[in-house]
């Protein structure tokens, strides 16, 4: 009897060192690691000083007058965008009855936004 009670004991030590070993090895691990990607991020060169733009006295008037077009296209598009926002968030209000009065003020992308990103927006507000 006084033996398997030994015996007992003597593996549960055995299981708790085996244990405690391995989280210090991981906890080795990680550090390890996370030295070795602050080390590398240290190595990166730094990006470069954005280069201005070219004063418009080198530019010819022909590729001015290209720019104010596009730039005048890409604006009236954008608030074609917000129009057509406005008009869905009044059609919405109007079909479900609620007294809230939404107003869209800005529209803006999302910069690199992934698909769990967009699911979980799509998701909040009830697609």
């Amino acid at each position: 009897m006084g033996s398997n009670i030994l015996n007992s004991v003597f593996v549960m030590v055995i299981g708790m060192v085996v244990v405690f070993v391995g989280l210090i090895i991981l906890i080795a691990l990680t550090t390890l690691m996370s030295r070795v990607l602050k080390r590398d991020r240290a190595e990166k060169p730094a990006k470069s000083a954005p280069v201005a733009a070219a004063p418009t006295d080198e530019l010819p008037p022909e590729q001015i007058a290209a720019i104010a077009a596009i730039a005048a296209v890409s604006m009236e598009q954008d608030a074609q965008i917000v129009a057509a926002i406005t008009a869905a968030l009044m059609a919405y209000e109007a079909e479900s009855g609620s007294g809230r009065h939404l107003v869209v003020r800005a529209v803006r992308r999302v910069p690199g936004a992934s698909a769990w990103g967009s699911a979980g927006r799509q998701e909040s507000i009830g697609y």
